[in-house]
């Protein structure tokens, strides 16, 4: 079996971000790591070099483009999806569409 995909949660509030965090590790498949703040969210993208980065609630518009431009300076670029609610079927479902459209 292949090592868990890493997949890296953004977002300001901490009990939806150890929910969505929570159903990500849910999946075998899925590595989910967890950031509230853009320091935080910086230092996981160099170190864990997530496959996707999923953006959740709290975040203001300069802090995703910030994390996005950084984002996207990395090879291979994570793939950028934002999530702002709905019930773990849903993110679930969106985060195979995105790994689907990405053929990752």
């Amino acid at each position: 079996m292949s090592s868990p995909l890493p997949i890296l949660a953004i977002g300001k509030h901490a009990q939806i971000l150890q929910t969505v965090v929570g159903l990500l590790n849910k999946n075998p498949a899925w590595q989910g790591y967890g950031a509230e703040d853009v320091p935080t969210a910086l230092h996981l993208l160099q170190q864990v070099h997530p496959a996707l980065v999923l953006f959740t609630n709290g975040l203001c518009q300069a802090e995703e483009a910030e994390i996005t431009q950084k984002a996207k300076e990395l090879q291979p670029a994570p793939i950028l999806l934002q999530h702002y609610g709905g019930g773990g079927g849903l993110l679930t479902n969106e985060i195979w569409a995105a790994l689907d459209a990405a053929q990752v």
